[in-house]
């Protein structure tokens, strides 16, 4: 998966 698709999911778990 891309890196921004990571990062996406970190901001959804709330991981900023």
């Amino acid at each position: 998966m891309p890196y921004w698709f990571r990062i996406k999911r970190a901001q959804l778990y709330g991981i900023v």
